[in-house]
């Protein structure tokens, strides 16, 4: 590579990664809710903390109550005895 080409590249690839640098934190920055969110539902089944994730679910991701409706549904049971292996 001749001597000029490799100083070009070699002026204007820092910048360069500079730049994507900065977009990067900045798009991080913007969605910083989601990337938590996610970083929470990959470790949810983390065995060292399940329990303690599964406790504080309400903390981690977006939830809200749900009033009970007026109409009330009963289900039928079909009591049956469990299979023998």
């Amino acid at each position: 590579m001749p001597e000029k080409k490799r100083s070009r590249i070699r002026r204007i690839l820092p910048k360069v990664l500079l730049v994507l640098l900065v977009v990067v934190v900045v798009l991080a920055a913007l969605n910083y809710r989601t990337l938590i969110h996610i970083y929470h539902g990959l470790y949810l089944f983390d065995s060292p903390r399940i329990a303690e994730n599964f406790r504080n679910l309400d903390q981690r991701f977006p939830s809200r109550l749900i009033s009970a409706g007026m109409d009330v549904s009963t289900f039928d049971y079909d009591l049956r005895e469990l299979p023998e292996y």
